[in-house]
């Protein structure tokens, strides 16, 4: 067994990753994931992920370009919690120590570094000492690496957002124990002479103690002090601007955060922002000339008091709001007991952490009621089976996904071998199951193969679906598609199928979607989707749908040695900028291989494949249009070591749905390719009619591709269980080589179906 290389020792004992023991534990986990091939770092690497000495992020840092990012300044990256178009945030600790902590990196221009470094030294100096655990500011700032590095205490809880998307409009008796908790919160900062300048959903976390944190106080105020309306920002980032703010070169105050505290309110009793428009010129307009209606217009149940306190908060004319944070807290009426308040919270928070609601207690009567009705089903299903042919038994197998079709007619099989068949363990029948909900930490480990099925899955923070070792469980998605809602979500060693539907002939319709994400990233690793040996035809639903929780460049797909066996897209992007990345990815059937929109103006989309093979294909990227007078963002797909086989005559690397495509947005839509390859014929991009489904070339040059040679080459066999046959033959390409390994998978590092 080759050892680590030095390199790689190296970072992970600076950054005490790891010791040498946990590295000479994972021999067993590299001996196992090797096979008969050399133990390269990678490996070494995924032993640590399995053994948990490392996240799958950190993993994935170790393996780029820049192994070095691990560490910025003092600390050591853990996880990414999201990022913007100049900012990303990670959880980090100590290198020195355990401790957790939340780090920003700030991409700024060099000529800002000085000015806003000495505004964070400023801010770090006035908060330090604060003993105040209702809101949190940073403790650290420094430059590192080219980039600002601030760091802050790590606030456990999810934040308001992410319950706002999940339960709707909050109760007003918990809206009003949440804004004396933040007013007093910023009455603290206000102390200080501290302004925290972005009071925002995404800000407030709540904790298990029901208690609600400010997080970044001052932070926004320190990098951007002043308003700039053409910064590019997702709107929601506007929601709480106040007017005074807006064209003027003024600095947030404590008047601008009442403001958005009353927004904040508003949006939490009326279920949605004072002015929900999705432009952000337009809604910086409305907060400008428009006056917020009253909130209990949208939500009547509000008592009077609290309807009074949000207006009095979002006047337009700051003279008309209170007069400082102490004054309001100071107020009468705005008196409140802050442990019962924190008690309401806290069972407020705790309704979230189920996995799925719980069934309501049934009185003694009724549960007596369903005994006798579940044994006058079980005699009647008995008579029915027993008088039944064989032909319904064949009925309902047939709507199985093909591995679970043929393991149920094995089980049936046996069942009928008689006595000594059926007290053999091997020969009971399988049945499925209800995925069991995640732990406290947001885990759901299988420990056998299944299957199981669940319909939605709702979890405050990161949850994780993981296969315990030397198993693939297989997972049943419903046919109306099952649902997961979560902040990230990783799901690692897992087989899914769709259920299937009957046609009235017996054969098999069209699947539906495999899975529903709603999550701001979704990590898979080594996953099967679909029936490698079976896979239906016809035009299908992804096998991903993806809907990021919050528009922006923040939400990620990424996939790691995956299989794609469904017919239609392998993912579906629904919304916003953010990035999809494939490493070592086999896309077999049908379809597209990502399924996406035009972002809007001031976003991108990045697409970065990396070794993936697409056999069959009709469209390697899929691009629905923007709406009809607006500029839409780029796009931009990288491909390296690649292998594209795409069905003729309809190949294209761009598939543009839509009537008409504006030629900015052609313009702003590119491919760069690195030693990939693609089927000799196919068209660069194509205009398809979603009503007629006629296909139009679009020109050659309006798309910009570089690097993608279109060559014949010949795949090792036919598609279908064995992966080794969709590697390419050496000895059939045609044209140059790129590099002495060829394009496409690493079939040895593949789940196997």
């Amino acid at each position: 067994m080759e050892p680590p290389s030095k390199d790689l020792e190296r970072r992970l004992f600076d950054a005490r990753l790891c010791t040498p023991r946990d590295l000479r534990r994972c021999r067993r986990i590299v001996r196992r994931l090797a096979r008969d091939v050399p133990a390269f770092d990678s490996v070494w690497i995924d032993a640590l992920v399995q053994s948990r000495r490392l996240t799958l992020f950190q993993a994935r840092v170790l393996e780029s370009s820049r192994p070095e990012s691990i560490v910025a300044g003092p600390c050591v990256l853990v996880e990414r919690l999201g990022g913007g178009r100049s900012s990303e945030t990670f959880l980090a600790r100590l290198r020195q120590g355990t401790e957790r902590s939340v780090l920003k990196l700030l991409d700024l221009p060099p000529e800002l570094h000085e000015s806003v470094l000495e505004r964070l030294h400023e801010l770090t100096r006035r908060l330090a000492g604060s003993e105040n655990d209702a809101a949190v500011g940073p403790h650290t700032a420094l430059l590192h690496g080219g980039k600002l590095v601030v760091v802050s205490r790590e606030i456990s809880g999810p934040h308001l957002g992410e319950l706002l998307v999940r339960r709707g409009r909050f109760p007003a008796e918990v809206v009003a124990a949440l804004a004396r908790q933040l007013a007093f919160a910023l009455a603290a900062l206000e102390r200080r002479s501290v302004v925290h300048g972005d009071v925002a959903l995404r800000n407030v976390r709540l904790g298990a103690d029901g208690r609600a944190v400010l997080v970044d106080a001052g932070v926004h105020a320190a990098v951007s002090p002043r308003l700039t309306i053409h910064a590019g920002l997702a709107p929601d980032r506007y929601d709480g601007i106040a007017p005074e703010l807006i064209g003027t070169g003024r600095e947030p105050s404590a008047a601008s955060d009442m403001y958005a505290l009353g927004c904040l309110l508003w949006q939490l009793l009326a279920g949605r922002p004072p002015f929900p428009t999705g432009d952000p010129l337009a809604k910086l307009m409305a907060h400008q000339t428009r006056t917020i209606e009253n909130v209990a217009e949208w939500a009547p149940e509000t008592p009077p008091a609290l309807a009074e306190l949000v207006g009095r908060l979002t006047a337009a004319d700051p003279t008309r709001r209170p007069e400082s944070f102490a004054a309001l807290t100071a107020d009468r009426s705005f008196s409140g007991s802050r442990g019962r308040d924190r008690t309401r919270l806290r069972r407020f928070g705790s309704s979230f952490q189920a996995a799925v609601r719980p069934t309501p207690p049934r009185s003694a009567s009724t549960a007596a009621r369903w005994v006798a009705i579940t044994v006058l089903l079980v005699f009647v299903s008995g008579a029915v089976f027993t008088l039944a042919d064989q032909g319904l038994r064949a009925r309902v197998l047939a709507s199985l996904p093909g591995p679970l079709e043929r393991m149920f007619r094995d089980d049936a099989a046996h069942d009928a071998a008689g006595d000594a068949a059926r007290e053999s363990p091997k020969t009971s029948p399988t049945r499925i199951r209800e995925l069991p909900p995640p732990d406290a930490h947001g885990v759901i480990e299988l420990e056998d193969a299944g299957p199981y099925t669940w319909q939605r899955i709702d979890a405050v923070g990161p949850l994780a679906i993981r296969a315990a070792a030397g198993v693939r469980p297989v997972l049943i998605v419903a046919p109306e598609g099952s649902r997961i809602v979560a902040e990230r979500v990783l799901l690692e060693g897992v087989s899914l199928h769709a259920a299937q539907p009957i046609g009235g002939d017996g054969s098999r319709t069209a699947a539906g979607p495999s899975m529903i994400v709603e999550a701001q990233e979704i990590v898979l690793r080594r996953c099967v989707l679909g029936d490698v040996a079976d896979a239906p035809v016809g035009d299908h639903a992804a096998a991903i749908i993806y809907n990021p929780l919050e528009a922006g460049d923040g939400a990620r797909f990424e996939a790691h040695e995956c299989v794609f066996a469904a017919p239609g897209p392998a993912v579906q992007l629904a919304q916003g900028g953010g990035q999809i990345e494939m490493h070592n990815c086999l896309k077999l059937g049908r379809g597209t291989l990502v399924a996406t929109s035009f972002p809007a103006a001031g976003r991108t989309r990045r697409i970065d494949l990396d070794r993936v093979t697409q056999r069959g294909g009709t469209s390697l990227v899929s691009l629905t249009t923007t709406a009809a007078g607006t500029t839409p963002g780029e796009v931009r797909v990288r491909a390296v070591d690649c292998l594209l086989d795409f069905a003729q005559p309809e190949g294209s690397l761009f598939e543009i749905v839509g009537t008409a495509v504006s030629p900015q947005a052609l313009e702003r839509t590119s491919l760069l390719g690195d030693g990939t390859l693609a089927t000799p014929g196919v068209r660069e991009a194509v205009l398809r009619d979603p009503q007629t489904e006629r296909s139009l070339a679009i020109p050659a040059d309006a798309v910009r591709i570089e690097g993608i040679a279109a060559v014949r080459f010949e795949f090792s066999g036919p598609p279908g269980p064995d992966l080794r046959s969709s590697r390419v033959r050496p000895e059939t390409l045609s044209g140059p080589r790129m590099a002495s390994r060829s394009p496409g998978i690493d079939a040895d590092r593949l789940p196997r179906p």
